[in-house]
């Protein structure tokens, strides 16, 4: 039955390419913040708090790359609320958020009555050098985001020119979202770790390795975090 599933995928993507699924289901993305900033996230009122806490440390990974308060970091993706914390050692490292519905996460904050520490600016995943020159931030992170874009491929490659030599970027999402959740909404593609490599895939398209297309360019590196999510660090400059 799978082999069927596949070649009805591949017929559908045919006619419905990632970009216009994307653009197609992007108001759920709206309608989940909408809902998580009014209930104050009932289901994990620790993360609301953590995203409004301005001195909430940077926990790991992020944090092991803080090395200087002059650190800048790039959060790809973040929602109305930057995920990453806004503290460590001490000092603060320079946070630039952005995502490509920043300008309706900005009429919820403020249908919610609610001013972030640090504002989302409008910018895809898969355009970041349009708005920002290579090699501009030692820290790229992106969190339970770039599986919903319509190319993770490219907004990868987008993360990593705009990080330095000896920076790195770093990737934490659920594992196999696209299968988990049916191929529905903006859930077209899996992340897995396939013995230590890191993979992206979807049933219309073929599967790229991505530790292996960075293999001369940077040390990629793979983990889990507690809850199951997978952790991605790719350092520029460092291949094996």
């Amino acid at each position: 039955m799978r082999w069927i599933f596949r070649i009805s995928y591949a017929i559908s993507s045919k006619f419905h390419s990632p970009r216009s699924i994307w653009n197609r289901e992007l108001e759920t993305e709206v309608y989940f913040w909408d809902h998580w900033l009014a209930s104050k996230a009932v289901s994990a009122p620790g993360d609301y708090a953590r995203r409004l806490d301005p001195n909430c440390p940077i926990a790991p990974p992020v944090s092991k790359y803080v090395t200087s308060a002059d650190c800048k970091i790039l959060d790809v993706g973040a929602g109305p609320l930057t995920i990453l914390g806004k503290v460590h050692n001490g000092f603060r490292p320079s946070i630039i958020a952005v995502d490509a519905l920043a300008d309706r996460y900005e009429e919820l904050l403020a249908k919610h009555g609610i001013v972030p520490i640090v504002k989302t600016e409008a910018l895809e995943a898969e355009r970041l050098t349009e708005r920002f020159p290579a090699e501009s931030f030692d820290i790229s992170y992106a969190e339970n985001c770039l599986d919903h874009c319509y190319d993770p491929v490219r907004a990868i490659e987008q993360m990593f020119t705009v990080v330095k030599k000896g920076g790195v970027v770093i990737l934490v999402h659920s594992p196999d979202v696209g299968a988990n959740a049916g191929y529905q909404g903006l859930h077209q593609w899996n992340f897995r770790n396939w013995h230590s490599e890191f993979l992206i895939s979807s049933p219309a398209y073929a599967t790229i390795n991505i530790s292996q297309r960075y293999s001369q360019r940077a040390s990629v590196v793979l983990s889990t975090r507690e809850d199951g999510y997978l952790i991605v660090e790719m350092l520029k400059g460092s291949a094996r």
